[in-house]
């Protein structure tokens, strides 16, 4: 509720919890505040429930899953920014922000969870008539809550109106830098550029990989491109799998990457290529190293 006070005063405009609000005990606060979160089911998943080096035999896996456990500890304590968890799909993400959720409501803060696709078919039902909550309500209740959970971003259908709305939606939480949890389980680069800038913005979100598969990959692609040694190249691509990792490599030369001035008379005495290795596992998530190199006289 707001106060009836004249323009100027310092509580003009400001919401105050209602009578009733400040009359409820803590178990009805508790109550009410889990209504509110969305949670549902999910509130089983929580901080004491949470394998903290997660479910993997990798050590590797486990250590970074221990980070991604620090790191949702400190945001439930106290929220402020975005949190962004990336990761393949079983690699307890959604446990990670569910338990995030919880932390939050047992401290009295109002969060509210969503699952994004269903977020959107909520959106999308309530323009339908007779629907119980308006468009402008619920898009308002997104906007404005004060912590937010968005799960399985990435994952909903990439219409233009879906992506749209979910770049109205982000982009006004960090405008106002509302705290926001994420979890997805694509690169930040498959998004939209302007939602991965968002996502990436250092000043506001801290992204972290619940699992090592992220950097196990770029070893991979750095070990690809190392394999190549010092001599000169040849074009050409080469591809294989290890594990769960597919990696192709590619030498194309390219000729704006030479250093002289293109002469039509003459082939330049020093040719270069762009050298890439590119690395795919999961559903749609990649690494890509690129650097220049010497290519070997035309033959």
């Amino acid at each position: 509720m707001r106060r009836a006070v004249r323009l100027g005063h310092p509580d003009f405009g400001k919401a105050f919890p209602c009578r009733c609000t400040l009359d409820e005990g803590a178990e009805e606060r508790l109550a009410r505040l889990r209504r509110y979160s969305n949670l549902g089911p999910l509130a089983r998943l929580t901080f004491d429930n949470l394998s903290p080096r997660g479910r993997s035999p990798s050590p590797a896996h486990q250590e970074r899953f221990a980070e991604a456990v620090k790191a949702a500890g400190r945001f439930a304590e106290a929220p402020a920014g975005w949190l962004v968890f990336s990761g393949p799909s079983g690699c307890g993400k959604t446990h990670l922000a569910a338990a995030v959720a919880a932390r939050c409501i047992e401290a009295g803060r109002a969060v509210l969870f969503m699952v994004t696709p269903d977020l959107l078919d909520h959106l999308r039902a309530a323009y339908q008539p007779g629907s119980e909550v308006g468009y402008d309500d619920l898009f308002e209740l997104l906007k404005s809550a004060p912590v937010l959970v968005l799960d399985d971003l990435g994952v909903q259908s990439s219409t233009p109106w879906a992506q749209e709305k979910l770049f109205q939606l982000i982009n006004h939480r960090y405008n106002a830098q509302l705290p926001t949890v994420f979890t997805t389980n694509l690169d930040l680069g498959a998004f939209d550029a302007r939602i991965q800038s968002r996502l990436s913005d250092a000043a506001l979100a801290e992204e972290v990989v619940a699992s090592a598969d992220h950097l196990e990959a770029t070893l991979l692609a750095s070990e690809k491109l190392s394999e190549l040694g010092l001599e000169p190249l040849e074009e050409g691509t080469s591809e294989g799998t290890e594990g769960e990792y597919h990696w192709t490599r590619r030498i194309v030369a390219d000729a704006s990457l030479s250093p002289e001035e293109p002469d039509p008379a003459k082939p330049p005495s020093v040719r270069l290529a762009r050298v890439s290795v590119d690395v795919r596992w999961g559903k749609n998530r990649h690494v890509e190293l690129v650097t220049l190199r010497t290519l070997g006289e035309q033959k």
